[in-house]
């Protein structure tokens, strides 16, 4: 066992807000454990808000370059270092754990919010469920024509509820302009309100 002389004690004393344990611990030639242990029986306490910086400054941040670009592993890792990666590589032709199956289906939402059924349909490979669905019965959709729901159901994939329809049919049928002025009103005060939401949500995702 390695005993911690005065000096060493003296290092960890003066340079706990500046330098993180692990880095002191690297450079006292000593464990991370070590180290703190020998800290908690200094009674060193690291401030919250020099333990949060510490945090900060490790992070990865935006436009920094890794500091292994463009070099061989042998270049940034000791030899010892790279055998014992070798364990733990990712095998060519493994799959991770949460690959899905093919015709699989998830749910994913549209820049408006809007959820969508897509189904795998081989590696890497996802279409819509609705599409999948109406192609398989109906055969490829023709060029410029839509495929839409009839009850305006997105989760309600089944060929029965779909129908193509050309741009100018679409817009007839959605365009608010047919209802009587009360119901276009509340189309017009439900899409803006629908807009706000979507805004707010958008905002809410980007703080977290």
């Amino acid at each position: 066992m390695r005993f911690f002389s005065k000096e060493d004690d003296e290092f960890l004393l003066n340079n706990y807000c500046t330098i993180p344990a692990k880095a002191m611990s690297k450079m006292l030639g000593r464990s991370e454990s070590s180290a703190r242990q020998r800290m908690s029986l200094l009674n060193i306490v690291v401030p919250a808000e020099i333990i949060q910086k510490f945090k900060n400054d490790s992070r990865f941040k935006k436009g920094q370059i890794p500091t292994n670009k463009g070099k061989k592993q042998t270049e940034f890792m000791s030899v010892k270092g790279i055998e014992k990666s070798k364990a733990t590589r990712f095998k060519k032709g493994v799959l991770p754990p949460n690959t899905k199956e093919n015709f699989t289906i998830s749910i994913r939402p549209d820049k408006r919010g809007a959820q969508y059924k897509f189904i795998r349909i081989d590696k890497g490979v996802w279409i819509p469920l609705h599409r999948y669905n109406w192609e398989n019965k109906n055969g490829e959709i023709p060029a410029k024509m839509k495929l839409v729901f009839k009850d305006g159901d997105t989760m309600n994939c089944n060929v029965e509820n779909l129908e193509i329809l050309s741009s100018a049919q679409l817009m007839k049928k959605i365009s608010y302009h047919n209802y009587p002025k009360p119901i276009a009103q509340l189309v017009q005060l439900r899409g803006a309100l629908n807009r706000k939401i979507n805004r707010k949500l958008k905002s809410l995702n980007n703080e977290n």
